[in-house]
Formats: C-alpha cells, structure tokens, sequence
C-alpha cells in the first residue's frame, strides 16, 4: 500500500507498473525452467540507466520474460570469470557499478542482439 501519511505527501510515490523504475520480475520463480538465458550488463556511465530501462521496455513487446536485474559492483577476478578471460572489461568494471539484466526465453540471445541493436541506433 502507498502511505497516505501527511510526512510523506512530498514523496512521489507511484505503483503503476508502467512507470514503476523499479521492473517487475520474476527471480526464483523462474529458477528451474529449461530456457535460454541471456545476461546483459550496462557499464557504470551516465546514461546506463536511461538505457537499461529502455532495454526493459523493448523486452516486454517480445516473448523476453525479465527474470532478474542487479545493481552491483565486480572486481577484476569476477570480471575476468564473468566475460570469459576477456581483459577488454576489467578496466570499464572498475569505473563503478554495473547494472545486470537477466533475461529468459526462446531465441533469447538473438533477440537481445536485436533489440540492443536498435538501441544504440
């Protein structure tokens, strides 16, 4: 429930699920289905999250189900695990936090291709 209280009234406080920065997912519900996976990772810049949540919205015209997002930090070691060996992302992990994007679904790899494909058009 949004509070009603006088000491909140200056909060903009809104449950609308269109709007919300805050996106609905579907975290362990989604833990045991046999789908493809596709982790996408904005770098820590001024408009990672603008992007992000663009990325949020184009994913929920297709059959993407948005199973978690991240906001944290990743070392070197975890950076190196993470992208495979590729050193090309330890200098750009430690600038600051990353914002992670967990996708799921048929074709998932390739639709998030396309649609970060037309995102940075």
């Amino acid at each position: 429930p949004i509070p009603i209280e006088p000491s909140c009234s200056h909060m903009n406080i809104n449950d609308n699920m269109e709007t919300s920065v805050t996106p609905f997912t579907y975290g362990e519900l989604y833990r045991h289905r046999n789908e493809e996976r596709c982790l996408v990772v904005f770098f820590h810049n001024p408009n990672a999250d603008s992007c992000a949540r663009e990325l949020v919205l184009m994913a929920k015209q297709s059959e993407l189900v948005l199973v978690q997002t991240k906001y944290f930090l990743i070392n070197e070691m975890s950076a190196s695990r993470l992208f495979s060996g590729n050193t090309t992302y330890n200098s750009l992990v430690t600038k600051g936090p990353v914002i992670g994007l967990e996708f799921a679904g048929t074709n998932c790899i390739q639709i998030c291709q396309q649609l970060l494909n037309n995102l940075i058009k």
